[in-house]
């Protein structure tokens, strides 16, 4: 456990000597506590407010607002409702505790007050309260490290656009000059007509980068989900990176049925497609034939939807977009099989015992099946030795 200053305990009862018999009977084996004191409900929240207390012991017959509504007001305020509530009541009732323990509080303290058991509650509820708080803490830097190592990801990502996208506006911008020259040249009004559709065409097609770019750059917290083809996020996707597939010696063969639009993230779910495709790629490095097939398809019915899944264990009750990656590459390697959606598992680049001609971060498909598991769908590998991998999502829609 981590160093911690002095806990700091309020006791709110109207009773100054209760108040100070309390204090005793703490004091006396933990002098280095630090208490605080209210006699009333809107004192203690005053108090709590300045001082963010470590535990509160909390006395239920007050005149005014008794115990219970103030356990409970505590509860509902954010930033408060985790301090540890300790009730301290003469009530011997168990309908009375129930009750307690439905406002909120962690524990009761029953009058007149046995010093040593008051002792224990005391220190187990403190002891249970830094463990949270540690706890909460550790969560927090996990949450940020996997902010970080996401963000990497998306700049490795941005990393494989740039030379594609810097290609091809240097074509776009290449036709254009070409054709405005042309246009300004010209004296045949056909000719012009003709030039001004073609620079109206490659400025409609440097806008669909710059809008795959964007979507991918943005942050998701700030972009509600929205009804969207998912058709078109892949062909964003393929168009970014066109050149890529291209170098690559790539061919994309497509077949997409008709579908409704769904809601989802649409950066997400570019992130998602950029991963598998850049891992298909790579798998298919050094192969003579290198297709990678896009299927789109929706499933209406749970027979369907295990036919063309060919899997058992898909067994939902509603209609699903099903996606599906299909690439000529070697496999996924026997033991990487049951792995592949884990964190840092890669059979690229050193993080896989070999060199950094191809590295792998091993955070792609783990990234994609968070990605797929937030939009409340399912994602699996399939593949058999040397017959290449097929990769299958699954949408509700």
């Amino acid at each position: 456990m981590l160093p911690r200053v002095a806990d700091k305990i309020l006791i709110v009862d109207d009773d100054p000597i209760s108040r100070r018999f309390l204090k005793e009977v703490l004091f006396a084996v933990h002098p280095e506590y630090e208490f605080f004191f209210a006699s009333n409900g809107t004192e203690a929240f005053e108090i709590i407010d300045t001082t963010f207390p470590d535990l509160i012991l909390l006395d239920i017959m007050m005149p005014g607002t008794n115990g219970f509504r103030v356990c409970e007001k505590l509860k509902s305020i954010e930033k408060v409702q985790d301090i540890p509530v300790l009730l301290i009541t003469g009530l011997s009732k168990i309908e009375e505790k129930v009750k307690g323990f439905k406002a909120g509080a962690a524990d009761y303290i029953t009058k007149p007050l046995n010093p040593e058991e008051t002792v224990a509650r005391v220190e187990a509820h403190l002891k249970i309260k830094q463990y949270y708080d540690e706890l909460k803490q550790a969560n927090k830097k996990l949450k940020n490290m996997q902010s970080r190592l996401i963000e990497k990801a998306k700049m490795a990502a941005i990393g494989i656009f740039t030379s594609g996208v810097a290609h091809e506006f240097s074509n776009i911008l290449t036709m254009m000059s070409g054709y405005s020259q042309l246009a300004l040249q010209t004296e045949k009004q056909q000719d012009l007509k003709e030039s001004m559709i073609i620079i109206n065409e490659l400025t409609s097609r440097g806008k669909k980068i710059v809008a795959g770019l964007l979507d991918f750059s943005r942050e998701n917290e700030y972009y509600a989900k929205k009804d969207t083809d998912i058709t078109q996020i892949i062909e964003k996707c393929l168009l970014l990176m066109k050149k890529l597939l291209r170098d690559e010696g790539i061919e994309i063969r497509k077949a997409f049925d008709p579908i409704p639009e769904i809601k989802c993230h649409t950066n997400q779910m570019l992130q998602v497609f950029v991963n598998i495709i850049k891992n298909a790629i790579d798998a298919m490095s050094g192969m003579g034939k290198k297709i990678l097939y896009i299927e789109v398809k929706q499933c209406v019915d749970n027979e369907q939807l295990k036919r063309y899944c060919g899997r058992e264990k898909v067994d939902l009750n509603q209609s699903y977009i099903i996606i599906k990656f299909i690439d000529t590459g070697p496999g996924i390697p026997e033991n990487l099989k049951e792995r592949i959606f884990e964190p840092f598992i890669t059979n690229k680049g050193v993080l896989s015992g070999g060199n950094d001609n191809t590295p792998g971060t091993g955070l792609g498909l783990s990234i994609a099946f968070g990605v797929i598991k937030r939009h409340n769908g399912f994602i699996f590998a399939q593949s058999k030795h040397g017959q290449g991998a097929v990769f299958t999502i699954g949408l509700p829609c």
